[in-house]
């Protein structure tokens, strides 16, 4: 999904399950505008009127809502793994 006042720069990569415009802040005429060159992972959603520079390179399932300055890289924690809890046997 692409808000409709999205602007998107040239050479982007933008994968499935991308979404630009969740929030409720938007005003007529302004939404998130993506720089050049910018990779969204599967899954990324970028929240509210914020602006990404160029040359950024988005982990899969990023969750933006801030801006994100050019020639960075974005990327969520790795999974951890917790043991099952074990059955209560009284």
């Amino acid at each position: 999904m692409i808000h409709r006042y999205a602007t998107i720069g040239h050479n982007c990569v933008i994968r499935q399950n991308v979404t630009f415009g969740v929030g409720t802040d938007w005003t007529e005429g302004r939404g998130p505008v993506i720089g050049n060159s910018v990779r969204f992972g599967v899954g990324t959603v970028v929240m509210g009127n914020v602006t990404i520079g160029n040359n950024v390179t988005i982990g899969p399932n990023c969750v933006i809502s801030a801006d994100v300055p050019s020639d960075c890289t974005l990327f969520v924690p790795p999974p951890r793994v917790l043991p099952k809890a074990k059955p209560d046997n009284r």
